[in-house]
């Protein structure tokens, strides 16, 4: 399995969590009156915090890899509290489970803005499921930055004037993997497996205009919902496939390795970053076998 992008996750959460914390200083910078006193008066802004919000897969099948994404953050804002917090204002980071269920982001992104009052929705995690509430957040004004997802959705300022996206979009993403293809396994009949939403689709223009959507010997999509993926692989292996390019969150990474290898399938795996971190593929491979293979 490669991804030749690996590693990059991690390095752009700090970069967002940094500059996050940059924009909160601004934020603080302004709001102050002749005597230093923060007068700052809006949703989630106090003279003592800001208060900012997520929605995140702490359960359901995006959760190995991501639930520990925002805790991670959350840390940071800790530690950054109790040194001072952003000119005097502690940060108050409140994120809510929604199962990676598009449904539940919609009810619990109407509770942070509704009830907690957040003053921004800060890296709320998921392509179908940030897409459900983007119109609501931008009809609300509220800031919505760091959304943690590549799909070119988010780069619309016009539609969207108060969201930002930070990291490369899974268009780019898959020129990148189409172009390691054909420099790496030029020559051999290239399938593709990918999540049917703009997470997976976005991937898949990006390998066409590298790779030409004429070349492709198969073409394979899953919902997060339905965890049989053996009609897919097979469907792969009958179509001569030899390298097969994965968009998939971990979970689904793993059980498309599984089910190759119950039908004897052994093609090279291209896998976008979203679903070949290492660590978690081989906790998945081992829960998913129970224990028959990722054990090192």
């Amino acid at each position: 399995m490669k991804s030749p992008i690996d590693g990059s996750a991690l390095g752009m959460r700090g970069i967002a969590i940094v500059c996050l914390t940059g924009l909160l200083a601004a934020c603080g910078t302004s709001t102050a009156d002749n005597s230093g006193t923060n007068t700052a008066s809006a949703p989630g802004i106090t003279a003592s915090s800001i208060t900012i919000g997520s929605t995140q897969p702490l359960t359901g099948p995006a959760a190995p890899g991501y639930s520990e994404i925002a805790p991670a953050s959350n840390a940071y804002f800790v530690y950054l509290n109790q040194h001072g917090g952003v000119f005097g204002r502690k940060i108050l980071y409140e994120y809510l489970d929604d199962g990676y269920n598009p449904t539940n982001t919609a009810s619990q992104t109407r509770k942070l803005i509704l009830d907690t009052k957040v003053f921004a929705m800060f890296s709320a995690l998921g392509t179908p499921t940030h897409l459900a509430v983007i119109d609501y957040i931008n009809s609300e004004k509220v800031p919505d930055v760091f959304v943690s997802s590549g799909c070119n959705c988010w780069n619309n300022v016009s539609k969207y004037p108060n969201t930002f996206g930070f990291q490369p979009d899974y268009t780019i993403e898959g020129k990148i993997l189409g172009q390691y293809i054909k420099q790496n396994l030029s020559g051999k009949k290239v399938g593709y497996f990918y999540q049917n939403d703009e997470f997976g689709l976005d991937g898949v223009k990006g390998l066409d205009d590298q790779l030409g959507a004429s070349s492709i010997a198969s073409r394979q999509n899953y919902v997060p919902t339905n965890t049989n993926v053996g009609p897919q692989i097979a469907a792969l292996q009958a179509s001569g496939a030899q390298v097969v390019v994965s968009y998939t969150i971990p979970a689904f990474t793993a059980l498309a390795l599984l089910t190759a290898a119950k039908l004897g399938y052994h093609p090279t795996w291209v896998v976008s970053n979203v679903g070949s971190d290492i660590t978690t593929l081989t906790g998945l491979l081992t829960t998913f076998s129970k224990g028959a293979v990722g054990k090192q």
